[in-house]
């Protein structure tokens, strides 16, 4: 299956940014979460990385996104 397949109306799961989505959860059917889900589970669907930063890092993680140094997410860890 390719990702044409994947959600409605084209969507493009590379471009799906989570922290900005706006839509409901009935927005996206049943079935359509649980072949994503799925695919996530098997390692079909190629996720971007995620760069995780103890709070002592923070500053180099401003400096990495500022620089365009990284691919994927990039998050704080203020706990860390």
């Amino acid at each position: 299956m390719d990702d044409s397949q994947l959600l409605p109306d084209g969507l493009d799961p590379q471009r799906v940014r989570l922290t900005t989505y706006s839509g409901q959860a009935q927005d996206m059917p049943a079935e359509v979460l649980q072949r994503t889900l799925d695919r996530i589970e098997s390692g079909d669907l190629d996720l971007l990385p995620v760069h995780s930063y103890p709070l002592a890092d923070i500053a180099q993680a401003h400096e990495d996104m500022a620089s365009g140094r990284h691919v994927g997410k990039l998050v704080g860890l203020p706990w860390a």
